[in-house]
């Protein structure tokens, strides 16, 4: 009887610490608790309204593509840069994607589209079109989230990433050589995939029959610093950029 009135304190008492961690977690939404898990990654389908996604559909589906640059990690994809005025843009800027899935994401309204980094459309339909596993170069301070919007796919194309090693794998989850935990998805219309750069190696797999459609946008910090002296786009341009500049 001596050891419960202690005790007892303790569980009606929390300490000061313990409340404070707890109000931390009550506060920190299911989207970024996942993304944080693993290591800064995560997948998330409807992201856009019926009305927004037809809109881009509809002005995406008029682009003239053409075969993409040389990369080191892609192959056989076509495509074409969006231009600055289309709708496509203004969702991406003003419409659901930014307003509702990226604050949650990063706890905060601190990111913005990127008005530098242009927005691509990508697509694989040749035969053997796909990614090689890679990490996305880090362009800005902090690190830029890169969004991986599907429009379209009828294609056998897997989109692949390997997650932490405390994440729990899933259904669609497979072992890689190196022991690490692959997660597998064909990505839905409508959905997005969300990294943070510099940090889970991702890939996509050789394209045997259909076609995949996706757009290719770049978040940041309202704040960031861009990294590098310039930037070389996938479909033939480049843009200059001064070093230690702020930018959205």
């Amino acid at each position: 009887m001596a050891l419960s009135t202690p005790f007892t304190r303790s569980r009606n008492r929390p300490t000061k610490l313990f409340a404070s961690s707890w109000q931390h977690y009550q506060k920190k939404d299911p989207l970024q608790h996942n993304f944080e898990r693993d290591g800064g990654i995560l997948y998330k389908t409807s992201v856009f309204t019926p009305k927004e996604l037809t809109i881009i559909q509809e002005e995406v589906g008029k682009m003239i593509t053409k075969d993409e640059t040389s990369s080191s990690v892609a192959r056989n994809r076509s495509g074409a840069v969006l231009p600055s005025d289309s709708d496509t843009i203004r969702i991406l800027r003003e419409g659901s994607l930014i307003t509702t899935v990226i604050p949650k994401l990063v706890g905060s309204s601190s990111h913005a589209l990127s008005t530098e980094v242009p927005v691509e459309l990508r697509v694989y339909e040749k035969q053997g079109a796909g990614m090689d596993w890679h990490v996305d170069d880090v362009l800005f301070d902090p690190p830029q989230l890169e969004v991986v919007i599907t429009l379209e796919n009828t294609s056998d194309c897997q989109t692949m990433w390997k997650k932490l090693q405390h994440s729990d794998g899933g259904e669609d989850s497979t072992s890689g050589s190196d022991g690490s935990s692959i997660e597998v998805v064909e990505t839905d219309v409508n959905s997005a995939l969300i990294l943070r750069a510099g940090g889970v190696s991702h890939c996509v797999s050789s394209l045997k029959r259909g076609r995949r459609a996706i757009l290719k946008c770049v978040y940041v910090d309202k704040e960031a610093v861009f990294r590098k002296g310039e930037m070389v786009t996938q479909f033939g341009s480049s843009i200059k950029m001064r070093k230690k500049s702020k930018k959205r």
